[in-house]
Order: C-alpha cells, then structure tokens, then sequence
C-alpha cells in the first residue's frame, strides 16, 4: 500500500532543507525530490533544463475534459540570508509552537508545498480535476527567471496551451481587518526596475578635514529615499480593491478606507492607519528601496566616487522613464549623481500588495 502523501507542512519543511539560495540557485535536489514525490502515479512529469542547467519541473495531471487546463506555478530558489539574523535556522525547517521557521516559508516554498500537497491528494483520491492540472516548479525566480518561467514560456509554449487560469505566487494568503477576512486575489503585475546610482566628489586623505564630500553626499541621499514617498497613484486595480474592503466595512472604517483614494488625502490616512497601513502603501506608490552601497577601498582614503543600488518596483500601467523621473524628484538638488537604469522585469504582486524588498526571517503558520 502507498504511503500517504506528506501534509503541506511536513513537505515544506522538507522543502526548506534544500539550500537554494539563487545565485547560484542549486534548485536540482529539491526538484528531484519533488519529482519522487510522484513515482507510481498517473501523472505526466517532465524535467526541462534551460541551456545553463537550471532545472525545472512540470507535471500535467489528467482532468476530466469538463474545464480548460489550469496553470499552477512557484519557485524553489530564494534569496540570500547572508548578514541577517535569524532564530532559527534557515535551512532547518523548524516546527516550533506551530509554525514552520525558514529561508522560503514564505516566499515560495510554503506555496510549493501547497500547491503540491493539493495535486498529491486529488490523485490519492483518486479523483482527477474538471480540467488538466500543470504544475510547474521553477528555478531562478529571484534572479529574473530567464532560467525558469522564461524559458519554459520561450521553448516550451506548447505546455500551456489552452491554459486560462493560473494560481502563482500573488494573493493566496488570508487578510484580516477590522474583525473581517479577506482573500486577495493577483489580477494586475508590478515590474522591478533597478538603478544604480554614482556620486562623485572631492576624494584625499583621511587625516585631512573635509565636508560635503561624496559619503555626505551618500547619506544625503539614503536620507531623502528613506523620509519621502514617491507620489501617489491611484490605478484602476488598487481602486478596486480599496472600494471593495470598504464596501463591507462600517463606520469610521470605511470612510478611513476610502480617503486613501483621494491623492491629497492619501499619505495622511496611511499615516493614521498603524500596522494595515502596509496592505495598501505599496499599491499606491511606486517603491524605491537602497539596497548595495559601495565606496571606498581603504580607511584612511576619502573616496571620490560612490554607488548606490536601487531595488524599484513600478505600479501597472507606468514605464521606466515614469519611475525614474519621480525618484530623481525626491533626490536633494545639491547632491550631484550620475543615473543608470538596470533590467525592467516583470514582477508578481497582488492587487494587495507587491513583493517586499526586504527579507526577514520568515515562517510559516501551520
């Protein structure tokens, strides 16, 4: 008798096991353990590597003809947890008081598991879905996807033929406000758009006094980035969302709600809202973030140059040329820099929310 399948999360602390910290990703192991996770069942299962070796898996599980086939997609890679700290483990998968402790509990392992655990019980069942399931595993979502989902879209479009619905990484989570639950759904993507940023100033040797130099002129900016908001944009999709909570809201809440649709409003009801503020700041503004710095070489020399590398997220419907204008705004006048504009990529968010550009230690209830 097969044994049964692995609970979600049991299987995302197995998860979690794997290194898969991209670069360099090493997502192999854990696909093919994924992949065992199969054996034996009536179930189509293909491993496709790009041309660098990157793994990824796909596995079509045979619906009854009744529906079209539904896209189930996540990533195995995350991010580094290099210079942070952590109460447990990353790597460890520890169950403790309830939750599950780990680098990609969150992001996205806990949703690989899920998704996982879900097609193992529908075969164990034995019963197949209205429609064709595909299930997609993928490396190299942190670093852009070119070695996951745009590779498998670019040479193997035909795995997603007739596909019209699909559940990734955006929404997928409960939201609780004002004593009522919500569940977001992912209608609408930000894109990432990365600078990096150059000052250059008088540089000389550090026994000598000097002021407004190029790391005053470093931390002039980091300042500006971290005490201002880019400008306020109310989108179609946000609107929606916002309308909707509040539709279901009593007083004062709804009206709370609602002022964050009027631009001249908006900031100062983030401000008021605490905690739930974050639900709804992201989707509407533009997100800038400083992330790398780099300067000097040696202690006793003053550089004269330094680099700044901004993670930026753009809201729909806004290009580059948007983005980085509005940044530049809210960099001091005084602080001459050269601008450089890195990759635009596509980046999953829900009409909640987009993907946070800062890590912590995650965990995952269970």
């Amino acid at each position: 008798m097969a044994a049964p399948p692995p609970s979600p999360a049991e299987l995302l602390r197995q998860l979690i096991r794997f290194d898969t910290t991209n670069p360099p990703g090493d997502e192999g192991p854990c696909l093919a353990h994924l992949l065992g996770l199969f054996d034996g069942l009536d179930v189509h299962c293909r491993m496709l590597e790009s041309p660098a070796g990157r793994p990824n898996l796909v596995v079509r599980v045979p619906g009854r003809g009744e529906a079209p086939p539904m896209l189930m997609q996540g990533h195995v890679d995350v991010v580094t947890t290099a210079g942070q700290g952590w109460t447990h483990p990353p790597f460890g998968g520890d169950l403790v008081d309830g939750w599950v402790w780990g680098r990609g509990a969150l992001d996205m392992k806990g949703g690989v598991a899920t998704m996982t655990s879900a097609v193992l019980r529908c075969l164990d069942r034995g019963e197949p879905p209205a429609g064709d399931v595909v299930l997609c595993c993928l490396a190299d979502e942190e670093a852009g996807g070119v070695h996951g989902a745009q590779f498998l879209i670019e040479r193997h479009p035909e795995l997603f033929a007739g596909v019209t619905h699909g559940i990734g990484e955006g929404g997928a989570t409960t939201q609780h406000m004002n004593g009522r639950a919500f569940y977001p759904i992912m209608v609408a993507e930000k894109r990432a758009c990365r600078l990096r940023v150059t000052l250059r100033g008088p540089g000389g040797h550090a026994s000598r006094s000097q002021r407004g130099g190029t790391m005053a002129r470093l931390g002039e900016l980091l300042q500006a980035l971290d005490r201002r908001r880019l400008p306020v944009h109310v989108t179609p999709v946000a609107a929606a969302y916002v309308q909707g909570i509040a539709a279901v809201c009593g007083e004062p809440h709804r009206s709370r709600l609602l002022a964050l649709l009027d631009p001249r409003r908006t900031d100062a009801a983030l401000d008021r809202m605490g905690e739930d503020a974050s639900r709804f700041d992201s989707i509407l503004h533009h997100t800038v973030n400083a992330t790398i710095a780099r300067a000097g070489e040696k202690i006793n020399v003053i550089p004269s140059t330094a680099t700044v590398e901004l993670d930026g997220r753009m809201l729909p419907g806004f290009e580059p040329e948007d983005f980085v204008a509005e940044v530049r705004a809210i960099a001091p006048a005084r602080v001459p820099a050269w601008w450089r504009r890195g990759a635009v990529s596509s980046m999953s968010c829900s009409a909640r929310s987009c993907a946070s550009s800062s890590r912590p230690p995650s965990r995952c209830r269970c």
